[in-house]
């Protein structure tokens, strides 16, 4: 089962959101949501204040070896033997004191990290992207697809 997760970063409610804004979020029911078992794309941030992407994994712990994070120009290769507990996150960001300091308490790791793999061009873009979680045999474990992004790819329908 895949799970797809959508990230509106300008849509959380707050002074400039809209009442029909708030009223909208407010309204999806997280309750009646499938139990969902593994990694998951949980957060997607394609810009300021610092660009991220968070894993959380929402079974038993996990070893993420073989693991890829990629937006279709550029893929994260996860660190071999990478463990992510149960209910456990982690974030991969360009920025790691920006990403400290905006989400203290998650673990993250930077871009150049020697044991983190990045190829590719991967930046998201501002007006829509998508961002894949892949399992070593390049399936698709999870899928977040924003703004304008034309994906209709394995994860998205």
């Amino acid at each position: 089962m895949v799970l797809l997760v959508l990230v509106l970063p300008t849509a959380q409610p707050g002074p400039s959101s809209t009442s029909s804004e708030q009223s909208m979020l407010a309204a999806y029911d997280h309750s009646r949501a499938a139990p969902v078992r593994g990694p998951l794309i949980t957060e997607v941030c394609p810009g300021r204040p610092v660009e991220y992407v968070i894993i959380t994994n929402f079974g038993d712990e996990l070893v993420l070896d073989g693991m890829t994070i990629d937006d279709g120009e550029g893929t994260i290769i996860l660190p071999p033997g990478m463990v992510l507990g149960s209910g456990a996150s982690v974030a991969f960001t360009a920025d790691g004191k920006a990403f400290a300091d905006l989400r203290p308490g998650i673990r993250c790791i930077e871009k150049g990290n020697a044991s983190l793999g990045w190829s590719g061009r991967f930046a998201l873009a501002d007006g829509g992207d998508e961002v894949l979680l892949r399992a070593g045999d390049s399936s698709v474990i999870d899928a977040a697809v924003y703004g304008a992004s034309a994906y209709r790819g394995d994860g998205w329908s």
